[in-house]
């Protein structure tokens, strides 16, 4: 008996890609209605990322891939809405607070599960410019956000909010009007035109991570969900997010003489990434015995939060006393990496940043860890002097 249809609920257009027998990967459109699923076959191929010139190639064929999903977006919108499809739903006069409804459906049409700090960035919106159209949305109308959560904005507790969740929130505002100017319904971000002086600033943070040894030791310890370790393992080994880990599939995993590569589109960035996979990463794969390709790797996972619980009552058995979350495996990776002699530009590849500067906070905690050891002879010495004779 074959598995039942998937009811369809919603007007959706979705980037699938097909895998050919030379690694390159055909991408697709999965465009669906509400009533029927149609499959718009591009012609545009992913390319595997050996060099520079092929990153550059995806990056151009992506972008063209993003432009055509967004124009197959409104015309289902279109006729969603009970128009014809030939002009766009937004526009420019259109209220800030229809667009923030279509852009927090958009993002659930994308597969993001917590889209409450962006309801909650529209419900800020909402009460201090109820009345605000997109074409009033400028630079002076950020600034006085910005403004607001600095100054006047409190929290349910009547504090102000700390600066971490202001940025966030102030990041949320810039991606939805990134959005905007995608969808046509504005010509730029006017968060752009803002100087960094004035825009809210990311605090430095402190960014934990396991050391070789204590990953060793969590290696060696039972944790009471054996996916859970399993998970967790693999992204100390790959350094995937634990979103982009949570969708892979058995069809993302190809092997090219003799080398494994996980083939995603990160979910930070809807940039596409060829990830080259170790020999450890591989161990930590559940197995795939009769799994369909189309399945979830990782399909038996608890919910997020039962994760982190799970991996905390882990880290504890372990005797590992740090506050570690999943994304820690991520750092994990990329201290790792360093530590065993590999460049600030090859991490930055692995890692999919855009930007070796967001890579450069582990090269720091590296340079921090060379100056533990190198002041560790201080507490053994501490009491011994000498003289000379």
């Amino acid at each position: 008996m074959g598995r039942p249809k998937k009811k369809l609920t919603d007007n959706s257009v979705k980037v699938r890609y097909k895998t050919l027998a030379d690694g390159r990967k055909s991408v697709y459109l999965d465009c669906c209605d509400g009533c029927r699923r149609t499959y718009d076959f591009l012609k545009l191929y992913i390319l595997p990322e050996t060099d520079r010139e092929a990153v550059r190639r995806n990056k151009a064929t992506m972008k063209k891939v993003e432009e055509i999903q967004r124009e197959r977006t409104l015309q289902l919108m279109g006729i969603g809405n009970g128009g014809t499809g030939d002009k766009p739903v937004f526009h420019m006069d259109m209220p800030l607070s229809e667009w923030m409804d279509a852009y927090i459906g958009e993002q659930k049409r994308y597969g993001v599960k917590n889209t409450a700090i962006i309801t909650k960035v529209a419900r800020i919106l909402g009460t201090i410019a109820p009345d605000v159209r997109m074409s009033q949305v400028d630079k002076d109308f950020c600034l006085m956000f910005i403004d607001y959560l600095r100054n006047d904005y409190r929290a349910r507790s009547g504090q102000p909010i700390n600066r971490t969740t202001a940025w966030g929130y102030q990041c949320k505002l810039r991606a939805a009007l990134n959005s905007a100017v995608r969808a046509g319904v504005l010509k730029k971000n006017p968060m752009t035109q803002i100087d960094a002086a004035d825009k809210i600033s990311m605090p430095e943070i402190r960014r934990e991570y396991l050391t070789i040894d204590e990953v060793k030791r969590l290696i060696a310890t039972p944790c009471y969900r054996e996916r859970v370790k399993q998970a967790y393992l693999f992204c100390c080994f790959s350094g995937l997010r634990y979103g982009d880990m949570e969708k892979l599939r058995w069809r993302d995993l190809s092997c090219v003489d003799g080398q494994w590569y996980a083939s995603i589109v990160i979910s930070k960035t809807s940039e596409p990434l060829l990830l080259p996979l170790s020999g450890k990463a591989m161990e930590w794969l559940p197995e795939q015995e009769d799994a369909d390709p189309e399945d979830i790797v990782f399909s038996d996972l608890p919910d997020h939060s039962d994760v982190c619980n799970h991996l905390k009552n882990w880290v504890w058995s372990a005797g590992i006393h740090k506050d570690i979350c999943f994304h820690t495996s991520r750092h994990t990776y990329a201290t790792m990496l360093l530590t065993l002699g590999a460049d600030l530009f090859t991490v930055c590849k692995l890692l999919g940043h855009r930007s070796v500067r967001s890579t450069q906070i582990y090269a720091k905690i590296i340079d921090r860890k060379k100056d533990d050891a190198a002041n560790r002879p201080d507490a053994i010495f501490i009491n011994d002097t000498s003289s000379n004779t």
